[in-house]
């Protein structure tokens, strides 16, 4: 399945596979599959939930409006990555 949603770029596969990978506790590649699946929001809140400093402000640019907001106002909150923010 990870291979037909990676060649085919399928969303709604992608979208799937990023549940299941959710669901069985695999954060990394469920970021990965709802980012493939432009499900940014999703993508974004696994990564606030599971502290992957390094993908919000990407994740948060490719989402735009309020995920832009909510993700300064998360580096805010964390020592030494207020110039994230």
């Amino acid at each position: 399945a990870i291979e037909i949603a990676n060649s085919s770029g399928d969303k709604a596969a992608c979208y799937h596979l990023g549940q299941y990978f959710e669901a069985h506790s695999d954060p990394n590649m469920a970021v990965m599959f709802f980012t493939k699946a432009h499900a940014c929001s999703n993508a974004l809140r696994l990564a606030k939930e599971n502290n992957m400093t390094d993908k919000i402000a990407n994740l948060a640019l490719m989402a735009g409006g309020n995920e832009l907001v909510e993700a300064a106002q998360y580096y805010e909150n964390i020592p030494g990555q207020t110039d994230k923010a």
